[in-house]
């Protein structure tokens, strides 16, 4: 039998454009959490703005398998850019393939600049790429240090 913890709690962990949820945003909520995965309820929130007023987006898969030891790089590289003497003057850049690509499921975090999106150092764009199934897609957003930091925290505390 595989070592799983179930987590009773709803807590999720988040990056977002500020702390309000329902902008722009990237959720993981944590259902179950071995050794090498976990299942994740994956949701995706964004805006999209037709010419006349902005409409709300919001993609939900509710189980998703991620790595636990492609998360713990990701909070180590987060946590080592926040704590560094010079912290969010350099920028934050990396690509995070968090899925083995088991039954064709896919989450990439792309922390780059794009040429669609004004962003400085110490306000990076995220981007997330999924494929679920023949769903593909893309969502980008700037964020910063404090979402980026929660973020961090939140993943580490549900790997531990």
């Amino acid at each position: 039998m595989p070592n799983v913890i179930l987590l009773q709690s709803k807590r999720m962990a988040f990056i977002s454009l500020n702390s309000n949820l329902s902008g722009e945003s990237i959720q993981l909520t944590p259902i179950s959490v071995g050794k090498s995965h976990g299942e994740f309820e994956l949701s995706i929130n964004g805006q999209h703005w037709d010419g006349d007023h902005e409409h709300s987006i919001r993609l939900t898969s509710e189980s998703i398998l991620l790595s636990c030891d492609r998360l713990r790089e990701l909070v180590t590289r987060l946590h080592d850019w926040l704590n560094a003497i010079d912290g969010g003057r350099l920028p934050f850049t990396g690509e995070f393939a968090l899925t083995d690509d088991a039954a064709h499921v896919e989450l990439v975090l792309v922390f780059a600049d794009r040429p669609d999106t004004i962003s400085s150092d110490d306000k990076p764009v995220v981007t997330a790429h999924f494929r679920i199934g023949r769903l593909i897609g893309e969502s980008s957003f700037v964020t910063d240090q404090s979402c980026l930091s929660l973020f961090a925290d939140e993943i580490g505390r549900t790997l531990t």
